[in-house]
């Protein structure tokens, strides 16, 4: 029951986490997170996607972008 629920959230927040069809990954993370819930437990699966989630999000290269420029030697 509670995975099917966070399938429902994930399905409905997809929109708000960035644009379609611009995903970093060949998996995109929902399809990860249904693959996840569906194949590990409940408390191994929810850090995977969390962490999936924010390493694909749009804001995560924005802030990788800004940490190169200022560790950079120029």
């Amino acid at each position: 029951m509670i995975r099917v629920l966070i399938v429902a959230l994930i399905t409905t927040l997809r929109p708000l986490i960035g644009p379609p069809g611009v995903c970093r990954y060949k998996l995109t993370c929902t399809k990860f997170a249904r693959l996840m819930l569906k194949d590990l437990p409940l408390y191994k699966a929810i850090p995977l996607i969390i962490r999936r989630v924010l390493s694909c999000n749009p804001l995560s290269a924005l802030l990788a972008r800004s940490s190169r420029k200022r560790f950079s030697k120029d």
